[in-house]
């Protein structure tokens, strides 16, 4: 192993001429400096590929790859494809990392042997921020990390994560699902054969900017949250290693509990008829499997879903058990509130208010 491997950081982009900029310069400032980065403009309409461009004439490692609108998943394939590293980092290209970012994380990975490595999340609004991660741990064996993404515990994104590049081989790619696209990824890395885990590197950060229309939040319609679970279930059936965690239907339940999640939280009651009968067919297929992966409040708003006179219940039910999730991912205290420094800025954000 080299010293110093060469690291492929590729930078996804659509339309993101206002925040790709403090992206590029996060990377061009890395203290790490073996990095190719690689831009893929997935058919930006606005000034993104100028931006990119001014990067490029100016730094010879930033490369630039226009391509027609496909959507994240094969913008994000056509990156490894292009990529020479040993190790391949996606960024968001409205996001930004601090200026040690890789450095640590390949440390980490060179130091303990694992295959991939992240490092803190932190969720911006503004010039503030609060910190996300999974609970405090260094270190994720396969079977947590596995446990962690199917019971929503652990961040599932893939961008921010550094991947030993021979992860990405022989990845399937899932060009029609664009919600949940990271799940299916890293549920792919976790169950190769020989997969040895995550490093959580404390301290340094990906910065997570929220910023209107980053996401469809809009009606997830039933054939989707299908076509997900198949997708998901697939991948199951096809694992390289199985054992009693990785059984498919444990999979499905993870979908149901998706499927309880969007169609309640984001959309006005329905009565879709092919959702309930889907989930009642779950409940009633993989009722062993769904008590123990489900936890107590979604097992019980999943067992009202399709009586519409509950619907208010079943609602209240869900809403506690995402804040309870949102507590079991911050990283400390829920109140601690940090002063998030600039893109390119060396300097550790500041707490404001534990």
């Amino acid at each position: 192993m080299k010293e110093f491997p060469l690291v492929s950081v590729i930078v996804t982009v659509y339309n993101l001429e206002l925040y790709l900029g403090d992206c590029l310069l996060s990377l061009t400032g890395q203290t790490y400096g073996n990095l190719e980065i690689l831009v893929v403009d997935d058919g930006s309409t606005d000034g993104s590929l100028a931006v990119a461009e001014r990067f490029a004439a100016a730094d010879s490692r930033v490369r630039i790859i226009s391509k027609d609108n496909e959507g994240l998943p094969l913008t994000r394939k056509r990156g490894v494809e292009e990529s020479r590293g040993e190790y391949i980092c996606w960024i968001d290209g409205d996001d930004y990392i601090h200026p040690d970012y890789i450095e640590k994380l390949v440390g980490a990975v060179l130091r303990s042997g694992c295959d991939s490595a992240t490092g803190e999340l932190m969720k911006v609004c503004g010039t503030t921020g609060c910190v996300l991660q999974s609970p405090g741990v260094d270190f994720l064996s396969p079977e947590e990390f596995a446990e962690g993404l199917l019971l929503d515990k652990v961040f599932a994104a893939a961008a921010g994560k550094l991947y030993k590049r021979e992860l990405m081989e022989g990845l399937v790619w899932f060009p029609q699902i664009t919600l949940w696209e990271d799940f299916l990824i890293n549920i792919q890395v976790v169950l190769r054969r020989g997969y040895k885990g995550l490093c959580v590197v404390r301290d340094t950060y990906y910065y997570y900017i929220q910023r209107s229309g980053s996401m469809r939040r809009d009606r997830v319609k039933y054939e989707y949250i299908e076509d997900f679970l198949n997708c998901t279930e697939g991948i199951f059936n096809a694992a390289e290693r199985t054992s009693g965690m990785y059984l498919p239907e444990r999979a499905v339940n993870m979908a149901y509990r998706h499927y309880v999640y969007v169609r309640i939280l984001s959309n006005p009651w329905l009565g879709d008829k092919m959702l309930s009968r889907a989930v009642c067919n779950g409940l009633r297929d993989n009722r062993k499997s769904v008590g123990n992966m489900m936890p107590r409040l979604v097992r019980w708003a999943t067992s009202l879903y399709t009586h519409k006179s509950c619907f208010f219940i079943v609602k209240v039910l869900v809403t506690l058990n995402k804040w309870g999730n949102s507590l079991s991912k911050h990283y400390g205290s829920r109140s601690v509130k940090y002063s998030v420094p600039a893109a390119g800025e060396d300097k550790a954000p500041e707490v404001l208010r534990k």
